[in-house]
């Protein structure tokens, strides 16, 4: 039989009451172990040994005080060595005594399915089992060369990871060192803040941009003619009533939805393209603002 020594309560006589039927059933005592390690011996209690699945702290072990004549394996312990799973003989059969695993169910299972075989299998079944076909070898080998792709893979994603960490502090700290991009990012946090006024925090944009390259210098260097242009004209026309007033009797015209989107594409253009004067290598700001 197989039982698993849960932590049911918290008084520990009582939790040694629950588990008296069992017979020579070791006493169990309370403890605390991240770190375990196992044996896998006898034959059928090797599929059932699984250090990755037993649950961690573990929290019960065992202290071992069978009568003469009584056979015992121990098989799990903690870093002190203290038994934390054993097997024995008693008249009829064996017991084997687990700790607690994250699905007792799962080792229940493999217990049915697998250990009791295992007790009842005869020589040339055991045979059968040492054979290995050419195509299970194919197949295995198959496997180990899959593992040792995943280990790789995952030892250069954490690396990459880590790069990546590294290359987006240096971004951070780069931009957020610079004089202009402070003057620009909060001239577009004003604008997306206040629909109605957004082409002048806009144009405010690429009003500093000319302050800090020239007037002609900053399309240029920047690439962003285009752009420029679209944001000056529809911020610099008087019936927009956003830089300059209007004239005397001239209709106020709103610009409409998509203007104004266009507007924002426009910034976050220009904005890219001045981040990428701060780096080495070229880089682009892939988010988008639509108002």
């Amino acid at each position: 039989m197989v039982t698993f020594t849960n932590t049911l309560t918290d008084n520990e006589r009582l939790l040694n009451k629950v588990y008296d039927w069992i017979p020579y059933i070791p006493q169990i005592q309370f403890t605390k172990d991240y770190q375990i390690d196992n044996n896998s011996y006898p034959e059928w209690v090797k599929p059932l040994l699984l250090p990755t699945e037993v649950k961690i702290p573990v929290t019960t072990k065992l202290s071992l005080n069978f009568p003469t004549g009584i056979y015992h394996q121990e098989h799990y312990y903690n870093k002190n060595r203290e038994i934390l799973g054993v097997s024995y003989s008693v008249q009829y059969g064996n017991v084997l005594v687990l700790p607690t695993y994250k699905s007792n169910d799962d080792i229940t299972t493999i217990f049915l399915n697998r250990s009791i075989k295992k007790l009842f299998e005869e020589t040339n079944s055991n045979l059968i089992d040492m054979f290995r076909s050419s195509e299970e070898q194919k197949i295995e080998n198959e496997i180990t060369t899959i593992e040792e792709s995943i280990k790789t893979l995952e030892s250069e994603l954490e690396k990459s990871n880590e790069e990546l960490a590294t290359a987006t502090r240096i971004k951070v700290n780069t931009i957020s060192n610079d004089e202009t991009s402070k003057l620009i990012i909060n001239y577009y946090k004003l604008a997306t803040d206040q629909e109605d006024s957004a082409i002048f925090y806009l144009y405010k944009i690429i009003d500093a941009l000319k302050k800090k390259f020239g007037e002609k210098e900053a399309k240029n260097i920047l690439k962003c003619n285009k752009e420029f242009n679209l944001i000056g004209t529809l911020a610099n026309q008087s019936c927009t009533d956003a830089r300059h007033a209007p004239y005397p009797e001239e209709k106020i015209k709103e610009l409409t939805t998509a203007e104004i989107e266009a507007c924002f594409a426009s910034a976050i253009t220009i904005i890219s393209s001045y981040f990428e004067q701060l780096f080495p290598s070229n880089t682009k700001l892939v988010t988008t603002k639509s108002k």
